[in-house]
């Protein structure tokens, strides 16, 4: 085999998704060839296949390596920018796609790397520069078109955004993904523009069948209460999912509609149709829990679960066990939260199922917490089986009220449910009024979206976002504050508790709130690293909060 062939199928194993053999054939040419041009892209490609086995540590110092040696190529600039995302450094990663840019501004995939960067952390000028720059040298428009729509759109600069997407839509031999694409950001931008006429002129253009109609669906707002409601009703949504039983963005579009009504029945119908869409045959729910299998092939190992594996500290012992058991929970979490909210109109049922796989919890720490008659502010994560535990809290104490972002039937009892992001002032009130009438009231912290302000703590796995309003709340009323986690262990949830800081004498708020974040935070990965596999934080780890 030629050091040409050798490297050629370097590259295909490495796509197929075998990166540690891969590994061996890039470093072989890389100590056979080190003064050939295949010497810089097996060390790239070795770098890759380093990172896709967890090892961002070497796959770094191996891209650095190969910077000393070509500082200006632009491939080499954009491996180290992969390596300095997956280590969580936004700062390096955009320089480097910049470095990238400057090295090969004709080359497309620069500029599309750059403007990825710069369209995630709203880098509009900059995002523009790029765009200007590529299109005046190569005198090609059309592969930036979207960047320059997501910008518009991004931005609230709907009639701009709306030009460009439909200018993409023009396009001859269009791809069906940018199509799609293109119709959702159409949506979007009609949708800024309350022009819901025009929309649902448009939505009617297409056959009932295609997949164009769930592509805008997608795009509309899940509030029932939005002002375009006479036009996209709930029964339009539902038309178009049973249309289309195997669309999945017609499903979730009629999903995530009759769900924000907070309503037992909405809840219940969703319930519903996702056991149907999945086969699931309805039966006592520890029944259901122990049936749970994990077959070989829905394992999908991804770059960013090697990474966050290797951060865990490898449990389980080995990656594949590993994703064994995050499967498994998935599915059970899955199942209970589908139980939960089911057709089931007897919650005494529903209570006596949910307690058959929960160990029996320890109320202690909430009890004293309610001794003091301030209330209780329950801090807990979204993680886990959480709207079982949820359940079961609200069934053992009634004065209990869910701070999220819809109302949710059976949790609380609906008169001290608050969304924190809809109405942030009156929820501040709300709260401080129900615990001061010795409510517990239960939120997560953990659920920090983009446009949210960024909240940066020192974590185990680097700087994290925490919301912080909860930790003002338990300063200004002195309510008690505890940590809540539940997790899976041999096929029966778990709940504990713990204690959240209170204010020493003569702390500021500002010191209060980095310890009482930095606790939350410590309590969270410890949860995440020893008693929880099916973990979504894997997500934002890595990510660039900076912007």
């Amino acid at each position: 085999m030629s050091p040409q062939e050798k490297l050629n199928a370097a590259r295909q194993i490495l796509t197929k998704g075998n990166p540690l053999q891969a590994l061996v054939l890039f470093e072989q040419i890389v100590d056979d060839q080190p003064m050939s041009s295949l010497h810089q892209e097996a060390m790239i490609g070795a770098s890759r296949a380093l990172a896709q086995l967890g090892h961002i540590g070497r796959a770094t110092d191996t891209a650095h390596e190969a910077l000393n040696r070509w500082p200006d190529d632009y491939s080499v600039l954009l491996i180290n920018a992969e390596c300095a995302k997956l280590a969580g450094n936004g700062t390096a990663e955009e320089a480097f796609c910049r470095r990238a840019f400057a090295a090969a501004p004709d080359k497309l995939i620069t500029a599309t790397t750059l403007c990825q960067k710069l369209l995630a952390t709203h880098q509009w000028d900059a995002l523009q520069d790029v765009h200007d720059s590529f299109v005046k040298l190569t005198k090609k428009r059309a592969p930036l078109l979207s960047f320059q729509a997501l910008k518009h759109t991004y931005a609230g600069e709907a009639s701009e955004g709306l030009a460009i997407w439909q200018e993409i839509l023009e396009q001859p031999g269009i791809r069906p993904a940018k199509k799609l694409q293109a119709l959702k950001g159409v949506t979007m931008c009609l949708v800024q523009t309350e022009d819901y006429s025009e929309l649902r002129k448009l939505f009617e253009s297409y056959p009932e069948t295609g997949s164009e109609r769930p592509a805008l669906l997608s795009g509309l707002p899940a509030n029932p209460s939005w002002k375009g409601m006479q036009f996209f009703p709930n029964s339009l949504l539902r038309a178009a999912a049973e249309l289309r039983p195997q669309n999945a963005a017609a499903e979730t579009a009629y999903q995530q509609r009759i769900s924000q009504l907070g309503t037992f029945e909405g809840f219940s119908e969703v319930a519903s149709r996702q056991f149907e869409r999945r086969g699931i045959i309805r039966t006592h729910l520890s029944d259901q829990i122990a049936a749970i299998s994990v077959p070989q092939k829905q394992i999908k190992v991804t770059q960013k679960l090697l990474s966050f594996w290797k951060l865990c500290g490898e449990p389980y012992g080995t990656l594949n066990e590993w994703l064994v058991a995050k499967n498994w929970e998935a599915q059970a979490n899955d199942l209970t939260r589908l139980f939960t909210f089911m057709e089931i109109e007897d919650e005494d049922q529903v209570f006596e199922q949910i307690s058959d796989i929960t160990v029996p919890p320890d109320y202690t720490l909430i009890h004293e917490a309610l001794e003091k008659n301030s209330g209780c502010l329950l801090a807990g994560s979204h993680l886990g089986p959480v709207w079982a535990h949820a359940f079961l809290t609200s069934r053992h104490f009634e004065n209990l009220g869910i701070i999220g972002g819809k109302p949710r039937p059976r949790l609380g009892r609906g008169d001290k449910d608050v969304s924190m992001r809809r109405e942030p002032v009156k929820a501040r009130r709300d709260i401080q009024k129900h615990l001061s009438q010795n409510a517990i009231m239960w939120c997560g912290p953990d659920s920090v979206h983009k446009t949210d302000p960024k909240n940066l703590f020192d974590s185990a796995f680097g700087p994290l976002p925490v919301q912080i309003s909860y930790a003002h709340i338990q300063f200004r009323t002195g309510a008690p504050g505890l940590w809540s986690e539940r997790y899976w262990k041999d096929k029966q949830i778990h709940i504990s508790f713990k204690k959240m800081p209170s204010p020493e004498p003569d702390e500021g708020l500002k010191d209060y709130t980095k310890r009482w974040c930095e606790t939350y935070l410590a309590y969270l990965t410890d949860l995440i690293k020893h008693r929880l596999a099916d973990s979504q934080f894997a997500q934002i780890i890595g990510r660039d909060w900076t912007y």
